[in-house]
């Protein structure tokens, strides 16, 4: 496959399974789209967007979550992205 359609999140996925299949991980990286306009376009973001359900009985807990989550559980450099 020369190239993939995916999300920034799988650069590291893709670079991870090309060492083990013995390839160059460098080989692995992001491109912007091009666009019809001839202008290569990307859209750097986070990959997700959280919120909390304003009629949950669990708000607090949903919070405590989120902010582990976005803080402290090391997602975003896991998949060497942005942070929620």
């Amino acid at each position: 496959v020369a190239t993939m359609y995916l999300g920034s999140w799988s650069v590291s996925q893709m670079r991870d399974a090309a060492s083990k299949a013995g390839a160059s991980p460098d080989d692995i990286g992001y491109m912007p789209f091009p666009s019809t306009t001839g202008k290569p376009c990307t859209v750097l973001q986070p990959d997700y967007k959280y919120a909390i359900n304003k009629h949950s009985k669990s708000q607090e807990a949903a919070r405590a979550w989120l902010d582990w989550y976005v803080t402290k559980s090391g997602a975003a450099q896991a998949e060497q992205g942005i942070s929620s």
